[in-house]
């Protein structure tokens, strides 16, 4: 798992193994978490969100299982002030259990999306990722 912080769009696309144009629609479907402004023109991906995402991929969830993970990740975003890393962590593997209806534990939920990018190589050399 990346953890807390931000992600940009290259490292976006390699950790889904998708081009912009899939991104772009299934974030417009509600199918992954959307952008947010971290200043300027600029815009990230919040790293626990992506990470409860591919979790739920790697367990073969539905698209509409996905959809309802997003919308309540979204809606979690306003929790999240004050918490801590390991927090932000537990409430992201309850989300995905759930969506599931199945229990996930922190670890597990790391290791799931860790099996993801195992299978997923990264499109980009290490230079192009961003360091949160």
């Amino acid at each position: 798992m990346n953890g807390l912080g931000f992600s940009r769009r290259p490292v976006v696309l390699a950790r889904l193994g998708i081009g912009k144009t899939k991104h772009d629609e299934d974030e417009a479907k509600g199918l992954l978490p959307p952008r947010v402004s971290i200043g300027g023109h600029s815009v990230a991906w919040v790293n626990h969100e992506l990470d409860a995402v591919l979790a739920a991929l790697a367990v073969g969830a539905r698209p509409t299982e996905v959809k309802d993970l997003v919308s309540q990740l979204v809606e979690a975003r306003a929790r999240l002030a004050g918490m801590s890393a390991d927090q932000i962590r537990s409430l992201a593997a309850s989300l995905v259990a759930r969506v599931l209806g199945e229990e996930v534990s922190a670890s597990q939920l790391r290791k799931k999306q860790e099996a993801v990018a195992v299978r997923s190589p990264s499109r980009r050399s290490s230079s192009a990722r961003v360091r949160s």
